[in-house]
């Protein structure tokens, strides 16, 4: 049975694909063969196909390529973890890579520790517009395990991002875990929907995965958010029915809180984005209404949470959705 299953989205990245893949072929051979690396083509019209093609002929034992129509990133994802054999499951974005010693560090921890349903690592943001490197890390105890339901873990994670999780493969399987279709952002789902059935978790503060930030065309660009600015929401409102319409009896309170805290943090988000970063001639007072009553009406608490929101300036906080609330002011 292979350590850890890797699933590669890929779509349109013949500049990046040879450097992820490059950076786990690297890792020892012994390692190779406890890993599992499932790239989907996600219909890409350039080179991509080919170039993992030939690493799929040299590492026959390792990668495995699954060519499918364009549906976007949660198709992928969704196929990767119907073919994923792996103890654990990873994803690993095409213009992304790991860090191959850290990824050998990983294999070793995962295959000598009692399985856990979270694993957590740590990942190094890359700005290749200001060239700078930024180590994002944990105040969690290392390689024990730990309690979803001790408030001090849900404290240090309710902000995680994907870079920085590995799930029991079977967790997700045992909830039929399946991501949004034909959007995209639906990478928040992954820390979100599957969070409730965590347990155990245990942390390596081990540098794995290289997140690659400033790339031009890159959905997280304010020129893509505004494009697709009405994916966001969806993604967002769809977490607001969850936690909406979750029974609180058949959760803990840290599972609820933690949901809780990602709703907020979706929705924080996409008011800054509104009321920060739209340009004004783009921006809908209508449409940004609509929004504000659904959560309004959904969710009072989060409501009041999110219009409180400032600019974080220390010595001068800005509760800018008041601002635009009670005077009609965009800064």
């Amino acid at each position: 049975m292979k350590t850890l299953s890797i699933i590669i989205p890929m779509f349109n990245m013949e500049d990046y694909i040879r450097h992820c893949l490059d950076s786990l072929v690297a890792v020892s051979a012994d390692i190779l063969n406890y890993i599992e690396i499932l790239v989907i083509n996600d219909g890409s019209k350039d080179g991509s196909l080919r170039i993992a093609t030939t690493y799929q002929n040299k590492y026959p034992q390792a990668i495995r390529i699954i060519d499918k129509e364009n549906g976007n990133y949660g198709s992928c994802i969704n196929i990767g973890l119907s073919e994923a054999t792996g103890k654990y499951v990873k994803i690993l974005d095409s213009d992304d890579s790991f860090n191959t010693d850290g990824l050998n560090k990983i294999i070793q921890n995962l295959n000598s520790a009692e399985i856990t349903d979270l694993v957590i690592t740590d990942y190094v943001v890359t700005d290749i517009i200001n060239k700078s490197k930024k180590r994002i890390n944990f105040k969690l105890m290392q390689n024990q395990v730990l309690n979803f339901d001790d408030s001090k873990i849900v404290k240090s994670i309710h902000g995680i991002q994907m870079h920085a999780i590995i799930y029991r493969t079977n967790l997700l399987k045992e909830i039929n875990y399946r991501q949004t279709e034909g959007i995209s952002y639906t990478d928040q789902e992954w820390c979100f929907y599957p969070m409730v059935k965590v347990q155990t978790i245990r942390y390596y503060a081990i540098e794995l995965y290289d997140y690659l930030i400033g790339r031009e065309g890159q959905t997280m660009s304010p020129t893509s958010m505004k494009r697709m600015i009405k994916h966001l929401i969806i993604i967002a409102e769809k977490m607001l029915d969850y936690f909406s319409n979750i029974n609180k009896t058949t959760i803990s309170r840290m599972h609820y809180l933690y949901l809780e805290y990602r709703v907020v943090d979706r929705y924080k988000d996409i008011y800054r984005f509104f009321l920060l970063t739209l340009p004004y001639g783009d921006f809908s007072a209508k449409g940004f209404g609509k929004l504000e009553l659904n959560l309004k009406t959904k969710s009072k608490k989060i409501y009041r949470i999110v219009c409180l929101t400032s600019i974080l300036r220390r010595s001068c906080p800005i509760p800018f959705v008041l601002l635009y609330k009670l005077l009609g002011i965009r800064l």
